[in-house]
C-alpha cells in the first residue's frame, strides 16, 4: 500500500511539474507599467497610447487611424491570450498578428486582424478576419465563418461548426477574454471562449507566416479601448 501511495504521489508531482511547465511557456508581452517593446504608428499618434491603472489604453477624438506595434518581436505560430473592453458607446479596435510595420510605403501595420468592432458598425464585424493593407479587400471573413484561399488564390468560405460567437456573448463596457491561434496555414480565435472565425490561407503569394503584434485605434471613431493580460506561448 506504501509504494503505491508513493508511486500515486511521484505521478501527482510529475504531472504538477508538467503543468506548470507547460503553463510557464506563456510569457508576457506587458509588464502593467510601461509601454517598452511597443511603438505607436504613425508617430504622431504616440499620445494616444498610454497606460493607466497597469491596462494598455487607447484614446482617440476621432483623429487619424493608430497602431501601438509590439516592434521588439516578430512571431511565427503562436498560441496569444489578451483582454479586451470598450469604455465608449461605440468603438472599432482589433488585434493585428503576423503582421509587418509600417514604412515609407505605408502608415498601417499590413497583415492579418482580428476584428472587435462594435455591434452595428457592419455585417458579423465583430468576430471578423481582416486584412489590412492588402489587394485582397479589408474583411476576410465575417463571424461565424471559415475561409479558405488555396494555393492558386480561390477563396472559399463555409460555416464554422459548432456553437459560435453571437453579439450577446461580449460583455458591454467589461473585460472580455480573447484566445488568438496561429499555426502554419490555419489562425482562428475565440472570445469570451466561443469561436469566432477561421482562416486557412494556403496562397504563397499572399500569406505572411510571421510578423508583428499589434492593436489598433480606427480611424473617424471617438473611442476608448483597453488591454490587459498580454501573454503569448510561441509554438516550436
Amino acid at each position: 500500500m506504501k509504494t503505491l501511495l508513493n508511486i500515486g504521489l511521484g505521478l501527482a508531482i510529475l504531472t504538477h511539474s508538467y503543468a506548470d511547465k507547460n503553463q510557464a511557456k506563456f510569457r508576457p508581452l506587458f509588464d502593467g507599467v510601461t509601454l517598452g517593446g511597443w511603438q505607436a504608428f504613425p508617430a504622431s499618434t504616440t499620445s494616444a497610447w498610454s497606460v493607466e491603472d497597469g491596462v494598455i489604453h487607447g484614446e482617440s477624438n476621432g483623429g487619424p487611424e493608430s497602431y501601438l506595434g509590439y516592434s521588439k518581436e516578430a512571431f511565427g505560430d503562436f498560441e496569444l491570450k489578451l483582454e479586451y473592453r470598450f469604455l465608449s458607446e461605440e468603438a472599432n479596435s482589433g488585434v493585428q498578428v503576423r503582421s509587418k510595420l509600417p514604412d515609407e510605403k505605408s502608415s498601417r501595420m499590413r497583415g492579418y486582424h482580428v476584428d472587435f468592432g462594435h455591434v452595428g458598425i457592419g455585417h458579423k464585424v465583430l468576430g471578423a478576419w481582416d486584412w489590412h493593407g492588402s489587394p485582397r479587400g479589408d474583411t476576410l471573413v465575417n463571424r461565424g465563418k471559415t475561409v479558405t484561399f488555396s494555393k492558386d488564390g480561390k477563396k472559399t468560405v463555409t460555416d464554422l461548426s459548432g456553437e459560435t460567437l453571437k453579439p450577446s456573448d461580449v460583455h458591454k463596457e467589461d473585460w472580455n477574454e480573447v484566445h488568438i491561434i496561429a499555426k502554419g496555414e490555419r489562425m482562428h480565435f475565440t472570445i469570451n471562449g466561443k469561436k469566432a472565425s477561421e482562416v486557412i490561407d494556403q496562397d504563397p503569394k499572399q500569406w505572411i507566416r510571421q510578423g508583428h503584434i499589434g492593436f489598433q485605434l480606427h480611424s473617424g471613431d471617438e473611442m476608448i479601448v483597453q488591454f490587459r493580460n498580454i501573454q503569448i506561448k510561441t509554438q516550436q
